[in-house]
């Protein structure tokens, strides 16, 4: 028999009495989805500290040295740490949705650090690397400044989190 309960005060207390009976049991969809949640979070972080270990051992391994390496690899780092910052400052819960826009960043952002450095390097002329890297950036800052001003929050969290955190991986390479 499942039963359903609304407007449970203190599931906590439900659940105690219910431990009497054999077989009952009473499952809270709030606690549970709270729990899945909280744990798919902490797993998405997890994925971004690998896939940034990742990210900065093939760095290591194509330049050979840690100065092109750190260059290329610390402007999206930071601009991941900087972003988390700024949204405790700020009173922004971070979610999952946050951390797939940092996940983004990190793999965006990285770029802009590596073609600074390729092109410094090969030629030691960053001009024209940098006016394509400006249009590129600011063509990616509209397309997740649009998903920004979503009134749906998926597409807002994302969209604010990337678009950010793109603009600011640019600044920083």
């Amino acid at each position: 028999i499942l039963t359903y309960l609304e407007g449970v005060a203190d599931p906590e207390a439900v659940a105690a009495t219910l431990t009497d009976l054999d077989g009952a049991e009473l499952f809270d969809q709030q606690r549970f989805l709270r729990d899945v949640y909280s744990e798919y979070r902490v797993r998405s972080g997890n994925v971004l500290v690998v896939g940034a270990l990742v990210v900065f051992g093939l760095l290591l391994a194509r330049y050979r040295r840690l100065r092109p390496t750190l260059a290329a690899f610390l402007p999206s780092a930071l601009v991941a740490c900087l972003l988390i910052t700024l949204a405790a400052a700020f009173g922004i819960h971070v979610n999952i949705l946050h951390m797939t826009g940092l996940i983004l960043v990190l793999g965006m952002g990285v770029d802009y650090g590596i073609f600074i450095v390729d092109s410094s390097r090969s030629t030691g002329e960053v001009d024209v690397t940098m006016l394509s890297l400006l249009l590129s950036c600011l063509t990616t800052i509209f397309i997740f400044g649009v998903l920004a001003l979503s009134r749906h929050p998926v597409l807002s969290a994302i969209g604010l989190t990337a678009g950010v955190g793109v603009a600011l991986s640019f600044l920083l390479a």
